[in-house]
């Protein structure tokens, strides 16, 4: 199966030498972005949550976790199913509307509400 089915350990952190897709299952964990000798937490992952990792990203698992990994050659190979196709596409929106929220919130909340809105995320991912 193109597919590979993989647990992860509370803390464990999954790395990437190349392009590499994450279907997560179970558990939660962050997705963090690591430049210049410093990490940032890019956001919570949940399941139901598609990710791409790169060399500059990680995934902290924060809990035990289930998740399936393929490589950009078997997620090509797997878009001929069109169920499969149509569960990737809408897990591709959800993100990115995640991410246009993030960057709403970054650009024009003031401090006071990025600080409440950072502090509420974190309070539901502990």
């Amino acid at each position: 199966t193109k597919l590979k089915f993989r647990t992860a350990r509370k803390r464990e952190v999954i790395y990437a030498n190349k392009i590499k897709f994450i279907l997560f299952i179970s558990g939660s964990a962050h997705l963090k972005y690591y430049s210049d000798n410093n990490e940032y937490i890019l956001g919570l992952v949940r399941p139901d949550n598609f990710i791409v990792l790169d060399e500059l990203t990680g995934l902290e698992m924060l809990e035990k976790s289930e998740f399936y990994e393929l490589s950009f050659k078997d997620l090509v190979s797997l878009c001929e199913n069109e169920k499969f196709s149509a569960s990737v596409i809408n897990a591709l929106v959800r993100n990115l509307l995640s991410q246009r929220d993030m960057t709403y919130d970054y650009t024009f909340l003031s401090i006071e509400e990025r600080i409440s809105k950072f502090s509420a995320h974190n309070a539901t991912s502990q």
